[in-house]
Parts: C-alpha cells; sequence; structure tokens
C-alpha cells in the first residue's frame, strides 16, 4: 500500500511539473501573439501625414514611424511617435513611444518639426521591453516577393515618399525561427483628420 501511495505521488508530481511546463509555453506563445498583434495594429495605423517629413522611417535593427494607434489610449488619443529598438547586447526588442508634437506650431519648417519630434521622443518618451531573449532580430521592407525585401525602409521606394506595403520581423527565440509580416496600410477611418500645416511640408 505505502509503495502504492509513493508511486501515485510521484506520478502526480511529474503531472504536475508537465502542466507548469506547459504553461510557461502557453504564456510565451500569448505572450508574443499579443506582441504581434500590437505591432500589426500600430505599423497598420501609420499616420500617412507625416510621411514627408521622413519620421517614419527603417533599417534592419529597428523602425520608427508615426501611428495614430498607441500603447496608451489605443485609437482616443493624438498620434505618437512609436520607436522600436533592437538591443543585440541585451537580446532585447524595446518600444519607445511618445506623442507627437503639435505640427500647427507657427513658423516651424519641415526640418525644425522633425528635430523637435525627435527631441521629444528623447526626452518624454515611455518605454518598455516588448521580447526578451531574442537573437538575430532583422526587420525588413518589401512587398512580399521573394526579391523585393530591402533593409530600408526609404529605400524601398526609389521615387517619393511612398512607403513599402509590407514590414517583415525575422528573430531567433528559445532556439525557433520567427517570422512576422505586417501591413503598412490600414482601412481609412470615417472621422476626418486634420491636415499638415504648409508650413510643415514645405521645410526650410
Amino acid at each position: 500500500m505505502v509503495a502504492v501511495s509513493a508511486a501515485l505521488i510521484a506520478l502526480l508530481g511529474l503531472v504536475y511539473r508537465q502542466v507548469q511546463r506547459t504553461g510557461q509555453g502557453l504564456g510565451a506563445v500569448d505572450s508574443d501573439w499579443q506582441v504581434q498583434v500590437f505591432m500589426r495594429r500600430q505599423i497598420a495605423a501609420r499616420d500617412e501625414r507625416f510621411d514627408p517629413l521622413r519620421l517614419n522611417e527603417g533599417d534592419a535593427t529597428g523602425l520608427r514611424l508615426v501611428s495614430r494607434y498607441s500603447a496608451v489610449h489605443a485609437m482616443d488619443g493624438p498620434p505618437v511617435l512609436a520607436q522600436y529598438l533592437f538591443r543585440p547586447n541585451e537580446e532585447r526588442l524595446i518600444y519607445r513611444e511618445s506623442p507627437v508634437p503639435p505640427w500647427w506650431l507657427d513658423g516651424q519648417g519641415a526640418a525644425a518639426y522633425r528635430s523637435t519630434a525627435l527631441a521629444d521622443a528623447t526626452l518624454n518618451a515611455v518605454e518598455q521591453e516588448l521580447l526578451a531573449g531574442v537573437t538575430e532580430l532583422r526587420f525588413t521592407y518589401g512587398d512580399g516577393a521573394d526579391d523585393g525585401w530591402r533593409d530600408s525602409w526609404l529605400s524601398f521606394a526609389d521615387v517619393g515618399s511612398e512607403p513599402p506595403p509590407l514590414v517583415r520581423l525575422r528573430f531567433d527565440r528559445l532556439g525557433n525561427a520567427v517570422e512576422w509580416t505586417m501591413p503598412t496600410r490600414y482601412l481609412r477611418y470615417a472621422l476626418p483628420l486634420p491636415a499638415l500645416s504648409v508650413q510643415a511640408q514645405e521645410g526650410e
């Protein structure tokens, strides 16, 4: 009887540990899924009015864009300058968000406005970790064709400020290769949005 009880206790212990491991794995998947959903929403809600100001750009290790989707206010607040920064030495993908300064300030040309926005993003940003334990993380930009992916947001469009249709994020985590592909265009919203001032579009 004692032997049977000991065997049952050992078996229950194994089951409990297996459930714990399964739960941790599901938690990681759920967390990654939430990060991917957030990134897809934010990139698709990119504010096209800021394209001429070159605030929307990215390279292989990071992405910066003005979006109408905020981590703090969702779609209910002002546009935000969002930055995704890969820190390879720390094996982390960092998210940084700051409100976009008003674009209706008198006398501001495009270059001055861009400098103000980037300075505000440095001083007033809210930062948090999105992904931990990631290696070999890389952003690419393209149209989905095998030979259409490039390392720069701006180099994809040879003319004007037209953005790439897709942003692709690839990284290794816990020995698994992960790939997310996210569109840069979204459904248009019913509410009208104010236009940028002529001064901000023209430059200095």
